[in-house]
């Protein structure tokens, strides 16, 4: 009987543990992400072309392709998933900075530290 009271003792630590560090590697980063600053890109600065441009920032590593077509900002295609698995949120986002031919857009409700590194990765390109 002590004996299983030992085993589960050593798996609740360990399940205990396992949390912790999940949760230590998901929010590592955070603070630092929603400060992040995104320049304003003038897009009609830009050749004609397709420009790629990524970061890596603690567990956000985003590479996306920027095609400017007539000086502007056409399409943008996050590299770092299969677009049929990008979120709602990457496309949301994306749409807006191509409406607004600027990467100052709104972030993405819920996915402030997402939207921000993917801006990133815009201006990344665009350097």
């Amino acid at each position: 009987m002590k004996r299983v009271f030992k085993v589960a003792g050593v798996a609740a630590a360990v399940i205990v543990l396992l949390a912790a560090a999940g949760l230590f590697f998901l929010t590592r980063g955070l603070e630092e992400g929603a400060e992040l600053v995104v320049e304003d890109i003038d897009f009609s600065q830009k050749e004609d072309g397709s420009y790629l441009g990524s970061i890596e920032f603690y567990r956000w590593n985003n590479e996306v392709e920027v095609i400017i077509k007539n000086g502007k900002v056409s399409e943008i295609i996050a590299n770092d998933q299969p677009r049929e698995k990008q979120d709602d949120a990457i496309r949301e986002l994306t749409d807006s900075v191509i409406e607004g031919q600027s990467t100052q857009v709104e972030v993405v409700s819920g996915a402030t530290v997402t939207s921000k590194t993917y801006l990133k990765a815009i201006e990344n390109a665009m350097k």
